[in-house]
């Protein structure tokens, strides 16, 4: 890949900074071992001062631009550079990238439902019953003379 021909593309340029980011470091890492695909963990993106939720998104980008593939199934993720970027005009950028930033759809839970519980029925109010205070016989020291 040329890097200015990859820069002024408008996948490139559609990119956040983080994309940018972990391309450069996928790059450097498949430069490194001689062109081959390369297996890189969320830890080493981690070491590298970034968050798990920021590589995590980054790599969704740039599958979705074609910059990379990512063997699915394997632990750490493998990565392999491509060339899908260079067919991508600055519509179809934009489009994939509203894409990759969608949320994943919730998986179904393997629990079973849980049960729907009746609605309680209404509470009636009985009236209050105004009780008297009870009177005390009162003492003699207490006695006002009545």
């Amino acid at each position: 890949m040329d890097r200015m021909e990859v820069m002024q593309s408008p996948a490139y340029l559609a990119m956040t900074p983080s994309g940018k980011r972990v391309l450069h470091i996928i790059e450097g890492m498949t430069s490194r071992n001689g062109g081959e695909p390369v297996a890189l963990s969320h830890s080493y993106f981690m070491a590298r001062k970034m968050t798990q939720a920021s590589s995590c998104k980054a790599v969704k980008q740039l599958v979705a631009l074609g910059f990379v593939t990512v063997e699915a199934d394997k632990r750490p993720n493998t990565f392999t550079l491509c060339d899908k970027w260079q067919s991508i005009d600055a519509d179809e950028a934009k489009r994939r990238m509203a894409l990759a930033r969608q949320p994943k759809p919730q998986r179904p839970s393997s629990k079973p439902p849980k049960p729907v519980k009746p609605e309680p029925k209404p509470m009636t109010v009985a009236p209050r019953i105004m009780r008297r205070a009870p009177s005390l016989p009162t003492m003699p020291w207490m006695d006002d003379g009545r």
